[in-house]
C-alpha cells in the first residue's frame, strides 16, 4: 500500500542548493549513514521505496470484465428471448457464443496480466547502503531518506539523492529528461531555480550510471521521487472509452432501434392480415432474435487477440485487447524521440579513413551483430580492414565499457559512445574482452565535457603507444600525420574538419580516433 504524496514528502526544499552540512541537518544523518534501528523507524515514516501500483486484477474479474460490451448485453437480451420462446437449441447457441468470447478474452488478458508482472520483477534492484557505518547489499525498497548510497558504473539509481563524493561519474537520464547525453556529476552547490536537466549534484530514481562512481544521501523515495511525481500523474488519469467500445455502443443501438421498428411495422402488417396477438408477439420476438448477429463478438475478439498475439511477437505486452484497435485508430501520435521513438542506443553507421571512400556498418543497437563494407556492398580489402581494426583497437582501450555476448544475447555497461565502438570493434572481427584483458593499459584519461576527449597509454604488440578518441575538433590539433591508402602523409585538419562538419550536418555525432608511438 503506498501512501499519500502529501503525508510524508518534504515539498518545497531545493535538495541541489543546499551545502554538505545543511544536508546532514535536514536528512538527520552524517557521513556514517543511518543506524539500522534509524531506518527502521524512518521505513515506518515515509513508507516503501516503491512506486504507486494499481490494483491486478483476478482471473474472476478479467472473466466478468469480457461482459461489459454493449454488444453482450444484446446477445444476452437475446438468449433470454429465445428461453422464453422455449427456443433451448437457439438459448444453448447464444449462450456458447457468449462464454467462449469470454474465454478468449480472458486467457488473452490473463496472460498479458502476468507477462507484465513477470517484466517487473526483472527491474527488482538491490543498493549498496551505509548502516551502522557498514556498507551492505539491501532491496532498493527498504531505503529511505538519509541513507548513504554507494553508486557505479552499470547500476540504476534507487531513489532521488544528493551526491557528496564523485569520481568521474555520469548518469544517462534520458529516461527522465530526454536528453541522451550523459550528465557528468559534480559535488558542487547549485543555484535554487534551475531545471532537473542542470541540477548535476543530484542523481535520479531510475536512471542509470554509465561511467565512474559516486555516493550521496538520499533525499526522496518512492512517489516522492521525480519519476514517483510522473507515475502518480499518470495514475491519476482518467481513462476514456477506447474507439471500438464507442462504435459498438452505436452499432448496439443501431441494431436495437432497427430490430425495434422492423418487428413494430412487420407486427402491424401481420395484426392486419388478420393474425392473432399472441402469435404476432412470438413473431416479432423470433424476428429480433434473429436479426442480432450472434458470431460479431466472437470475430472481434479473435481478431484482437490474433493482432495481440502478433504485438507479443515484437516484445509489446497487450494489457487489453480493445488497445490494440484504439492504436489502429491513431492519426496523430506525439512522442518523445530518446528511449521511445529511439532506443537511445548510439550505433556507428559510417567509417572514414583519410584518403579512403567511406565505409557502411550494418546493424543496429548494442550487439556485435552486422558487418563493414563499402558504399558498393563489397567487403573491405586486407589493407583497409586492417586499418579499420586498429582504429577500433585503440577506441576499445580508450574507453571504460564493457560489451561481451552472454549466451544468446549482449550484455553491455558503460558509456554509451564507449559501447557503440565496441559493437564496431564486433563488426570488425575483433574480441573487445580480449583486447581489454589483454593490453597492458599504463595511463588513461576519462571524457570530461571540457576536454572532450578520453585517452590512454598502453603496450601491445606493437610496443608502447599513446591513443585518444573523441570529438574531431579536439583531437585533430594533437595530430601531426594522418595514414592514407598511399602512406602516411602531413595530416590536412582543414579536409578533415570539413567533412567533420558535412557529416555533423546530416546529423550524425562525429568522432576522431588517433595513436602515437611513445618516444
Amino acid at each position: 500500500m503506498v501512501r499519500d504524496t502529501a503525508s510524508h514528502c518534504r515539498t518545497g526544499i531545493s535538495w541541489h542548493s543546499l551545502s554538505e552540512y545543511e544536508i546532514y541537518e535536514k536528512l538527520a544523518t552524517g557521513e556514517k549513514g543511518l543506524s539500522s534501528q534509524e531506518a527502521a523507524t524512518r521505513i515506518l515514516e515515509f513508507g516503501k521505496n516503491e512506486l504507486p501500483e494499481s490494483k491486478r486484477a483476478s482471473v474472476f474479474t478479467i472473466f466478468l470484465s469480457q461482459f461489459k460490451s454493449p454488444l453482450i448485453y444484446v446477445l444476452i437480451a437475446a438468449a433470454l428471448l429465445s428461453w422464453f420462446l422455449d427456443h433451448l437449441t437457439d438459448t444453448a447457441f447464444i449462450t456458447v457464443v457468449i462464454l467462449v468470447n469470454a474465454v478468449i478474452g480472458t486467457i488473452q488478458e490473463w496472460k498479458a496480466e502476468q507477462s507484465a508482472k513477470a517484466l517487473q520483477q526483472l527491474f527488482r534492484i538491490t543498493a549498496v547502503v551505509t548502516r551502522d557505518g557498514h556498507e551492505i547489499r539491501i532491496p532498493a525498497e527498504e531505503l529511505v531518506p538519509g541513507d548513504l548510497v554507494y553508486l557505479e558504473a552499470g547500476t540504476r539509481v534507487p531513489a532521488d539523492l544528493r551526491i557528496t563524493q564523485v569520481a568521474d561519474c555520469s548518469i544517462d537520464e534520458s529516461v527522465l529528461t530526454g536528453e541522451s547525453v550523459p550528465v557528468t556529476k559534480k559535488v558542487t552547490t547549485l543555484p535554487e531555480e534551475i531545471p532537473i536537466s542542470d541540477q548535476e549534484n543530484m542523481a535520479f530514481a531510475g536512471t542509470t550510471v554509465v561511467r565512474g562512481i559516486c555516493r550521496g544521501f538520499i533525499v526522496n523515495t518512492g512517489i516522492c521521487t521525480e519519476v514517483g511525481k510522473i507515475a502518480v500523474a499518470v495514475a491519476d488519469t482518467t481513462l476514456s472509452k477506447p474507439p471500438l467500445i464507442i462504435r459498438m455502443e452505436k452499432f448496439s443501438q443501431h441494431i436495437a432501434v432497427a430490430v425495434l421498428v422492423a418487428t413494430a411495422v412487420l407486427g402491424i402488417i401481420a395484426v392486419y392480415q388478420g393474425m392473432g396477438i399472441i402469435d404476432v408477439f412470438f413473431f416479432a420476438v423470433a424476428l429480433a432474435v434473429s436479426a442480432i448477429p450472434e458470431g460479431l463478438p466472437v470475430a472481434l475478439t479473435v481478431v484482437l487477440s490474433i493482432a495481440a498475439h502478433r504485438m507479443a511477437g515484437r516484445h509489446v505486452i497487450v494489457r487489453k485487447m480493445t488497445a490494440v484497435e484504439s492504436l489502429g485508430s491513431c492519426t496523430l501520435i506525439a512522442s518523445d524521440k530518446t528511449g521511445t521513438l529511439t532506443m537511445n542506443e548510439q550505433t556507428a553507421h559510417i567509417v572514414l579513413l583519410p584518403g579512403r571512400d567511406s565505409f557502411q556498418v550494418t546493424g543496429t543497437g548494442y550487439t556485435g551483430e552486422g558487418s563493414i563494407h563499402t558504399h558498393k556492398g563489397e567487403h573491405l580489402s586486407e589493407t583497409d580492414l586492417h586499418q579499420v581494426q586498429r582504429l577500433c583497437h585503440i577506441a576499445a582501450l580508450c574507453s571504460e565499457a564493457q560489451l561481451e555476448r552472454i549466451d544468446e544475447g549482449w550484455h553491455h555497461s558503460g558509456d554509451p559512445i564507449d559501447v557503440a565502438f565496441l559493437a564496431l570493434a564486433h563488426k570488425s572481427g575483433l574480441d573487445t574482452s580480449l583486447i581489454q584483458k589483454s593490453v597492458e593499459r599504463s595511463l588513461f584519461i576519462p571524457f570530461e565535457a571540457d576536454r572532450r576527449y578520453s585517452a590512454a597509454g598502453f603496450t601491445d604488440a606493437t610496443g608502447e603507444r599513446f591513443g585518444i578518441k573523441g570529438a574531431a575538433e579536439a583531437v585533430l590539433p594533437h595530430c601531426i600525420r594522418m595514414r592514407t591508402s598511399a602512406g602516411d602523409e602531413e595530416v590536412d585538419q582543414a579536409l578533415l574538419l570539413a567533412k567533420a562538419e558535412e557529416l555533423a550536418v546530416d546529423g550524425y555525432r562525429v568522432l576522431a580516433v588517433a595513436e602515437a608511438v611513445s618516444p
